[in-house]
């Protein structure tokens, strides 16, 4: 009976265990992901992007990676670890960026800058992304992509010296210091690329503007019968602004008021200089201004009206400031529309009468208007600017 027992035990012993069926084995555990030791940048030419820069602003910004450039890419630098390549493209002002990985998984996004941003902010774009892609929070936009193979991106390898005696080499310190401006025999001479901008500016021309502005003038300070209202009108300016932002133009307002059958008409000639700030679609003017404004008084009633018991006719001059912030878009190459309120600080005075504010009453002494003084404009500008040709353009044409 011991001799069965110890016979069963062995067969059971030496029997194959039976395979685990489908439905009890585990699931595969999805796969970790990998940190990106390195990327590998590529741009083509026309790009023109300063890739030294993008280079410095991407080792700040992902700190732990190797970065290089398609053609300075030596082996060691990439092969340590997963790597990535960086494809650059410029899309009109904007910059679209691949980030394709070893595995085909290609990440695309879109970069709008100025020119002169373009690698801190296309550096800032990619160290994101590649955190997202280390973390699994974003999905690809294009799998099974074709990408170069490591070698290459490869830096061609320089021809190995010819074999033979060498010829003994003199101690440091008894060659001659070689100066940066010499000449040396057998050394390729590099000279360094010029950085430019990732697109090339058109040059700034002048151009001349045409604009329409009504408003109404307010009154401020003594005298106060008359009403705060001074005049309401419109105004037909046209400007010339030069490439470095300066502006001058000329400016003919022409405003009037009626009240108890009689009416002021004003006419404003003014000289106007000053300075455009535009940053993208924003625009601020900046003006100074002095004029000078005919005005007459007009019966339209009954009674006879006068300027301060003297006269129905007069001109003043004056001098002051204009700010008109606006927003600006192109209709066309070569012609910009522009919109947006103006306000003006002006002080003026009858000429003939050593710059005082114009009072004027009707036949028993009631106050009717006022010309002159300080006074305070408001309204919305509308205008047009047309791009004049440069000289260079205008010699071309003559040849």
């Amino acid at each position: 009976m011991l001799h069965l027992v110890q016979q069963a035990l062995l067969v059971a012993a030496v029997a194959p265990t039976p395979a685990p069926s489908a439905a009890a084995s585990p699931e595969r555990a999805a796969p970790q992901a990998q940190r990106i030791r390195a990327l590998v940048i590529r741009s083509p030419e026309r790009a023109a992007l300063d890739l030294d820069a993008l280079r410095s602003a991407l080792e700040l910004r992902a700190p732990g990676r190797t970065i290089a450039l398609v053609g300075r890419a030596a082996p060691t630098e990439v092969s340590g670890g997963p790597w990535a390549l960086l494809d650059l493209r410029p899309d009109g002002d904007a910059v679209v960026l691949s980030v394709i990985l070893e595995d085909g998984r290609a990440f695309d996004r879109r970069v709008v800058v100025e020119p002169e941003e373009a690698p801190r902010a296309v550096a800032a774009t990619v160290a994101n992304l590649l955190a997202a892609i280390e973390e699994q929070r974003v999905v690809a936009d294009r799998e099974d992509v074709a990408r170069p193979e490591l070698p290459e991106l490869r830096e061609p390898s320089e021809p190995s010296e010819p074999s033979g005696p060498k010829e003994p080499r003199e101690p440091p310190e008894a060659r001659e210091p070689i100066s940066s401006d010499s000449e040396m025999p057998n050394a390729p001479s590099r000279t360094p690329e010029p950085r430019r901008p990732w697109r090339r500016r058109r040059a700034p021309s002048p151009s001349l503007g045409l604009s329409l502005a009504p408003g109404v003038a307010l009154g401020l300070g003594a005298p106060t019968d008359p009403g705060a209202l001074a005049a309401g009108g419109g105004e037909l300016g046209i400007d010339l602004k030069l490439p470095v932002g300066a502006l001058v133009g000329l400016g003919l307002r022409g405003a009037a008021r009626a009240r108890e059958g009689y009416r002021v008409d004003r006419l404003r000639v003014a000289l106007v200089g000053g300075y455009r700030y535009r940053a993208r679609a924003f625009e601020l003017d900046a003006r100074l201004l002095a004029s000078v404004e005919p005005w007459r008084v007009a019966n339209v009633g009954a009674g006879t009206a006068s300027a301060d018991g003297e006269a129905l006719v007069g001109y003043a001059l004056g001098f002051g400031a204009r700010m008109e912030p606006g927003v600006w878009f192109s209709a066309r190459p070569g012609v910009d529309l522009r919109m947006g309120p103006w306000v003006e600080l002006t002080v003026s005075g009858a000429a003939d009468e050593d710059f005082t504010v114009v009072h004027v009453r009707d036949a028993d002494g009631s106050s009717l208007f006022r010309v002159g003084g300080v006074e305070l404009s408001l309204g919305v500008s509308v205008g047009a600017w047309f791009d004049l040709p440069r000289r260079d353009r205008a010699r071309a044409r003559g040849r």
